[in-house]
């Protein structure tokens, strides 16, 4: 870590709190809760001094990150069907040796903490205490009384308070600072309004596509310019067969943010921008309507499950590309 911490990372207490706390080479495990409307793994990876861009994705039951000796585990993806592997992967992170690093610690982040049962932080608790001498363990969750009280208190607890508009401005404006005044006012219009989570992404989430768009629209754009090149000749079209790999590799990306940034009302946003599109038929927006309703229900059954995201963006674009689906009633 750098010793200059960033202005806006020093002038909120529970951000003092945090540094010091990662200083430190006696450093204890931390719980960070609070406003769900700020991303907390953001937030740690800033006072790690890490871009979520550096870390390799490891896919398997389950889709978990690294970097050096960080590791990021996304824990609504953990179940009991496959919390033996979780635990595997877990142990060897710890045990693995990284010689060319000076971190004091191996650095465990445990994002979305609060979708784990109980019976499985219970086994995680162990883990925790006797790995801490080696191992410096970070819990994120949005909702504090989801957590049991044996990890509760072998934690440091620090509540995140809602992110008010003079952060927000203080957060933006070196994002924004070589941008123009007439576009960057724009930007400041949209954020008191926006989530922490969509903040980042004003700037960043693609450089094509005007920057004072919603995290939603961005990603609507997107899907769009996917379905006006992807290859659908008819109705019969195999769904996965009409999208180039490289744009399902991008999807799979968008999906996985969705779930990081915690989107979780991407159904209803996105519908509301296909029903305002002029470029799409009645009859097609009720299909849209009754595709995206039954990919929501599936979503909310299966407790947010990565795969009903990555099944609603190609369905999305499947829906939006094909030109001829109404091509036999017409006829």
């Amino acid at each position: 870590m750098s010793s200059e911490p960033d202005e806006y990372l020093t002038k909120y207490a529970h951000n003092g709190i945090i540094r010091e706390a990662l200083l430190s080479p006696m450093s204890p495990n931390l719980l960070l809760y609070g406003d769900k409307g700020t991303s907390k793994l953001n937030m740690i990876l800033e006072h790690l001094n890490l871009s979520y861009d550096r870390f390799n994705v490891h896919d398997g039951p389950f889709r978990w990150l690294s970097y050096g000796s960080t590791k990021i585990f996304d824990m609504n993806m953990i179940s009991n069907k496959n919390s033996l592997h979780f635990f595997g992967i877990l142990n060897d992170a710890i045990e693995s040796k990284i010689f060319w690093s000076t971190a004091f610690h191996k650095v465990i982040i445990l994002n979305k903490f609060n979708h784990l049962s109980s019976h499985i932080q219970s086994k995680l608790r162990v883990i925790i205490e006797k790995k801490r001498t080696t191992s410096l363990f970070i819990i994120l969750t949005d909702k504090f009384t989801s957590i049991i009280e044996p990890i509760k208190s072998r934690t440091l607890c620090v509540r995140i308070p809602r992110t008010t508009n003079i952060a927000k401005r203080q957060k933006m404006r070196k994002e924004l600072s070589n941008i123009p005044y007439n576009r960057r006012s724009l930007i400041y219009d949209k954020i008191y309004k926006a989530h922490d989570t969509d903040i980042s992404y004003y700037s960043s989430f693609n450089e094509g596509i005007p920057s004072h768009m919603t995290i939603y629209e961005k990603i609507y754009v997107k899907l769009i310019s996917l379905a006006d090149v992807a290859d659908v000749a008819d109705v019969g079209a195999s769904i996965p067969s009409f999208i180039s790999k490289s744009a399902i590799i991008h999807l799979r990306d968008i999906a996985y943010n969705i779930e990081k940034y915690n989107l979780y009302d991407i159904h209803k946003e996105l519908l509301c921008l296909f029903i305002g599109d002029p470029r799409f038929t009645a009859k097609k927006t009720v299909l849209v309507v009754d595709q995206i309703a039954d990919m929501e229900y599936k979503y909310i059954k299966s407790y947010r499950s990565l795969i009903h995201v990555e099944e609603l963006l190609l369905n999305f674009i499947y829906l939006s590309a094909n030109k001829e689906i109404y091509r036999n009633e017409e006829e």
